[in-house]
């Protein structure tokens, strides 16, 4: 059932090239999940992007977002009470992002609500 959903936390880029994203994940999938991913695909299937790939797998779903510019672990995701959309994020000195989102999951995605916190876009560009 869609509802609000409100979140607060903290994510980090992760450094590494859009080629090597399905390898990365896969590496950090939990043994469950990786048996299952062995499984889907020794049956000829693919995934049709990495944020499929997210999405079929919790223990690196709920540990990583894929946004336009970048792939990024989730270091601190709180859920908290809801009222209103939220939207706000904040660039640390140290590189990560601390994120504070609420937003209707019926038509949005915890992936695309932090992607959309900034209006100042704080992710770094991919080169």
């Amino acid at each position: 059932m869609s509802d609000y959903v409100r979140y607060k936390g903290k994510v980090k880029k992760i450094n590494i090239v859009p080629r090597e994203y399905e390898t990365f994940l896969i590496m950090n999938m939990s043994g469950d999940d990786y048996e299952k991913y062995n499984s889907y695909v020794s049956e000829g299937n693919e995934f049709d992007n990495n944020h499929e790939l997210l999405s079929w797998y919790d223990s690196i779903g709920d540990n990583y977002i894929l946004t336009d510019n970048g792939l990024y672990e989730v270091l601190e995701k709180f859920k908290m009470d809801s009222t209103t959309d939220i939207y706000e994020s904040h660039k640390n000195e140290d590189g990560t992002i601390d994120f504070h989102v609420m937003y209707y999951n019926g038509g949005y995605s915890f992936d695309e609500a932090v992607d959309n916190a900034s209006e100042e876009k704080l992710w770094e560009k991919e080169n």
